[in-house]
C-alpha cells in the first residue's frame, strides 16, 4: 500500500518564501519507508554539525508513516523531527490522529521547513500552491481557537498544526499540536517552530485516501470493520470511530 504520489517532499523557507518539491528516489524511499525515518534523513541532510536548534536555517519535518493516507484503521501517523531546543540532539515525536492523512490528501511524504518569517505566519499548502499569509489576531490565541479560525476560513477538512500561547511565549517545553488534539509529546517541538514566527501550517483543498489499494485489501477492510464494531461500544474510543482513525 503506498501513496500514488509517493517520495514527493516540499521544502518551504519562510524567511525568503521559496518552494521547491523534490521527489526522494524510489530505492531510498523503499529503504526508509517513511515517516521519523525519512523525516530524519532529510533532517540530517540539512543540519550541520553544532546548529543552534532555534538558528533561522535549522529545519522541521512533518512526514506522514508509508501508509498514511489509506481508509483504514490506525495507519495515520505523522512523524514532527527536529533538533531538539532542550537536548540538543534530534526529537521524532510521532502523532496519531489524522493529520498525516491531510499529508498525503496534498500529495505529500513529508513537509520541510526552514528559515525564520519576518512575523509571525500561517503557512497553507495545498496540491497546487503555497502561501505564507500573516498569523494576525491568532497569535496568542489556544491551538483550539486557530484551528477554528483556519477551518472556518480553508474549510472543516482542513488539516491544521499549532502552536499555542505556550510557544508564542517561547517557553521550551511548548508541544506542536496537530488538528486540535494531537500534541508532539516530547523535546519542545512547539518551541522550535515558533521560533520560525511560525504560528501555524494548514493543509487545503486536498483529496484525502489519494493510495493504492492494500496488497489484502479484503483483510484490511475486515480488520477496520471489527475496529469500527468494538468501537462504537466503547465511550472512550468513539471520537476516533471514523477512519483515518489512529487504533
Amino acid at each position: 500500500m503506498s501513496r500514488t504520489g509517493a517520495g514527493r517532499v516540499l521544502e518551504v523557507d519562510l524567511g525568503t518564501g521559496a518552494a521547491r518539491s523534490l521527489m526522494v528516489r524510489e530505492q531510498t524511499r523503499r529503504r526508509l519507508g517513511g515517516g521519523g525515518a525519512l523525516a530524519t534523513w532529510l533532517l540530517l541532510h540539512r543540519t550541520p554539525a553544532g546548529l543552534n536548534p532555534q538558528d533561522a536555517s535549522a529545519a522541521v519535518v512533518l512526514a506522514g508513516g508509508a501508509v498514511a493516507g489509506a481508509e483504514h484503521i490506525g495507519l495515520s501517523r505523522c512523524s514532527v523531527v527536529a533538533k531538539s531546543r532542550l537536548t540538543g540532539g534530534i526529537v521524532d515525536s510521532i502523532v496519531e490522529g489524522p493529520f498525516a492523512h491531510g499529508l498525503s490528501g496534498v500529495d505529500l511524504d513529508a513537509l520541510v521547513v526552514v528559515g525564520r518569517a519576518a512575523a509571525w505566519s500561517v503557512l497553507v499548502v495545498d496540491a497546487d500552491h503555497v502561501e505564507i499569509r500573516p498569523a494576525g489576531d491568532l497569535v496568542g490565541q489556544t491551538t483550539d481557537a486557530v484551528v477554528d479560525r483556519l477551518r472556518a476560513e480553508y474549510g472543516a477538512t482542513a488539516h491544521v498544526a499549532a502552536v499555542g500561547p505556550a510557544g508564542v511565549a517561547g517557553l521550551g517545553i511548548a508541544s506542536l499540536v496537530l488538528d486540535g488534539g494531537f500534541p508532539t509529546r516530547s523535546g519542545g517541538l512547539g518551541a522550535v517552530v515558533a521560533a520560525k514566527r511560525l504560528l501555524a501550517v494548514v493543509l487545503a483543498g486536498g483529496a484525502p485516501g489519494a493510495v493504492r489499494p492494500a496488497v489484502d485489501e479484503t483483510t484490511a477492510r475486515a480488520v477496520t470493520r471489527k475496529y469500527v464494531e468494538a468501537m462504537a461500544a466503547n465511550p472512550l474510543a468513539t471520537t476516533q470511530l471514523d477512519p483515518p482513525g489512529f487504533g
